[in-house]
């Protein structure tokens, strides 16, 4: 038995269609008092009074049961069998007619009632499928019918229509070439755009499937068929195939791929792909342009067997290229080369050798290890191993078997040198590097400690801060960025260079490293100097936005700690400050013109600063300055935790403390909590001495734990109390 559900808005067009059937036969009313046809006007009243009081779509049901072909049943059998199957989908207490039609070769009956109760209820039709399917079985048993397959025959869908080709396609049915023609355009539009009619063909025909857009009575019509097989299956209109498929929407989806932007330089990359192809050949056949152009270029070409003009391209992202969109010159060499001959390749031109130079490199980098000692035998064991990973290249096999038999010595010649000297090259290479770097480090160590400018009494792990270790990690965090700034600014002074290193933080690296700096000697002559025009070089910008709120630049720099002066009376300026003791650095004019473009020289003082301070005074100020230049970069969260958690006070003026405060800086203030955990104030203390590449980051985020996850983690909700941006 097979059971069929449908749902209607309406009860008329049902029961109009169940009655007027010549061979309608009313088996019995349900739950209503009526015994035949005379009382169906009646029935269909009480239906609607009862189902219209309900905004559901679904207000009646109509239920057929269909009896396996040769099998039958009494009108008082089935009738019984129709009130079980009700009962058991939920139906037992509701008005229903059940009536027989003899139109078929099979047996069955058609069931009309409604899903709303008495109570104005809807009746659940989740998973009535299902549950149909369970009631087919139990009543099969019951009245001793034959089981019905699970699926309906004819509409049973092929597992995989990827595998079936068109030659096969005589093995299906109707439904199963719909289903073939739906999979097969579905595949090839996710993958390419194709842009007209033309392309959409050349697409298809691989696959065996026509396809054109014809003019129909009602407009345009896109009709799919499959080559070979036209007189026992005719066309298919696309849009019976799918809704997608329909010549307006084929239009739309050429007109949405047409409007691309980058069509013309994917243009000119596969024009430049299809010529270097074709002067790499003097002759070359249609599927081994195909192959060459998807190995080398990764670009599908599809080209039309009977007419060899007829090619498409599609790059990477499947945009479509014909033949006649590229230059003629290119057009016209490919064609005077493209035959059915077999491929010739053409191993003097310069595509060919330049092709296997790419592959060496390749292989070379596959195989190639670094090695610091590189004796004969390592030399011959690392060529086999290029020549073995340029062997397990599929486009170097490809190659090989397009060269004519007479060339194939001289072939493999050419890849010889070409991979020895590409392996020569590199070892050159990588050991002039090496050593270079080796004499550049040891250069600097040895100035450090010729020129004495780091104390004697500093031990060698501490010298190698320079390079990238820390010495001691329980006084201070070493963050990647303080160690490069580090080595970067001491290499400058050693070498006597006149640049200064790229980094805003030279100037802070005493904060960051006091082991280090308390104990090296000459900082006032060969430190600080650099370090002040760095900090001026670096932060020209954020104190030119200082002096948008009435300050002058005299007035910033001097609420940080900075001071302008002019040296003997002359025009050259001089920047000191109370960091870096008596030290004096004259600016550059480039530095002057962007930092004082509308300073006169009489606003600038003559007298140097006087009042300097001791090691201890320095650090405090020190972290006021740092906590400025977290202000300055925007960076409120952690400036607020230095501000509430660590009382640092901002050395900002009054103008400029007011415009953060309006930015975002008086919110954070606001988040930040008081924390009462010295090792979590410890660690948040040591992050805020860090300053990442991104400005304003919302958010926390945490570490990795994987004894914790979101279920186990009870403090959680505690902490996102509390939580404050340090990332």
């Amino acid at each position: 038995m097979i059971a069929k559900i449908l749902y209607r808005d309406g009860v008329e067009g049902m029961l109009n269609y169940v009655l007027q059937n010549k061979t309608a036969q009313v088996l019995g009313f349900h739950n209503f008092m009526g015994t035949d046809t005379g009382d169906m006007e009646r029935f269909k009243n009480t239906l609607q009074f009862q189902g219209y009081r309900h905004n559901s779509e679904k207000k009646f049901g109509h239920f057929m049961l269909n009896l396996p072909p040769g099998e039958r049943l009494s009108s008082k059998k089935f009738n019984e069998m129709a009130r079980l199957y009700m009962t058991g989908m939920g139906y037992g207490d509701q008005p229903y007619v059940v009536v027989e039609h003899n139109d078929k070769k099979h047996q069955h009956v058609h069931i009309v009632t409604t899903t709303i109760t008495e109570g104005n209820t809807l009746i659940d039709t989740s998973h009535d499928f299902s549950k149909s399917q369970v009631l087919q079985r139990k009543l099969e048993e019951a009245f001793k019918l034959s089981k019905s397959p699970e699926f309906k025959k004819g509409s049973l869908r092929p597992s995989n229509t990827e595998n079936i080709s068109a030659k096969d396609i005589v093995s299906l049915d109707s439904n199963g070439v719909r289903f073939f023609l739906q999979d097969n355009i579905h595949r090839v539009l996710k993958k390419y755009r194709p842009r007209n009619e033309t392309q959409l063909k050349s697409l298809l025909r691989p696959l065996g499937i026509s396809f054109q857009i014809i003019d129909t009575k009602k407009g345009k019509g896109a009709i799919f068929g499959i080559d070979g097989h036209e007189e026992r299956y005719r066309v298919i209109y696309g849009s019976r195939i799918h809704k997608t498929f329909s010549a307006p929407k084929l239009e739309a989806l050429f007109h949405k791929n047409n409007l691309e932007k980058s069509l013309v330089r994917k243009r000119m990359i596969i024009n430049k792909q299809v010529r270097t192809v074709a002067e790499m050949y003097t002759t070359i056949s249609p599927d081994a342009l195909e192959i060459i152009m998807k190995l080398q270029h990764r670009t599908e070409t599809f080209v039309n067997k009977t007419d060899l003009s007829d090619i498409i391209y599609s790059d990477r992202k499947g945009f479509l290229i014909s033949n006649g969109q590229l230059s003629a010159k290119t057009v016209a060499e490919l064609q005077g080369k493209l035959k059915g001959a077999p491929p010739v390749l053409d191993i003097t031109s310069k595509p060919f050798l330049l092709l296997i130079n790419r592959l060496a490199i390749d292989a070379l980098n596959k195989s190639y290890t670094h090695t610091e000692n590189v004796d004969k035998k390592k030399l011959a064991a690392q060529a086999s191993q290029m020549v073995k990973s340029l062997r397990d290249n599929q486009l170097y096999d490809t190659l090989y078997s397009h060269v004519h038999k007479d060339q194939r010595k001289q072939f493999i010649e050419i890849v010889k040198q070409t991979t020895l000297s590409q392996l020569n090259n590199t070892i050159s290479d990588y050991r002039d590097r090496l050593q270079k770097q080796h004499i550049e480090k040891s250069h600097i160590i040895d100035q450090l400690f010729q020129q004495k400018r780091i104390s004697d009494s500093l031990s060698l792990r501490t010298v190698r801060n320079t390079f990238g270790i820390a010495a001691d990690k329980s006084i201070t965090p070493y963050f990647p960025g303080h160690v490069h700034s580090h080595y970067q600014t001491w290499k400058t002074i050693t070498n006597n260079r006149t640049d200064t290193p790229k980094s805003d933080i030279v100037l802070y690296l005493p904060m960051f490293m006091p082991e280090f700096y308390t104990s090296a000697k000459n900082l006032e002559n060969d430190f600080y100097p650099l370090a002040l025009k760095n900090y001026l070089v670096s932060n020209v910008n954020s104190l030119s936005t200082a002096t948008d709120n009435g300050n002058t630049i005299i007035d910033v720099l001097h609420a940080r700690g900075f001071h302008l002066s002019r040296e003997n009376k002359s025009a050259r300026i001089c920047i000191e400050s109370i960091y870096s003791g008596a030290t004096r650095t004259p600016l550059d004019n480039d530095t002057v013109q962007k930092l004082l473009p509308d300073i006169t020289l009489e606003k600038i003082p003559l007298k140097p600063l006087k009042h300097h301070l001791n090691q201890k005074q320095i650090a405090s100020r020190l972290d006021s300055l740092w906590t400025t230049h977290l202000i300055d970069r925007g960076l409120y969260e952690k400036a607020a935790f230095r501000m509430k958690t660590m009382n640092v006070k901002p050395l900002l003026t009054d103008a400029e403390y007011r415009m953060h405060l309006g930015k975002g800086l008086e919110q954070a203030l606001e988040r930040s909590g008081n924390y009462q955990n010295l090792r979590g104030k410890r660690f948040l203390s040591e992050r805020t001495l860090h300053v990442g590449t991104r400005k304003g980051v919302k958010g926390v985020t945490e570490a990795y734990n994987s004894f914790r996850d979101e279920l186990t983690d009870y403090e959680a909700l505690q902490r996102q109390s509390r939580s404050i941006d340090l990332t």
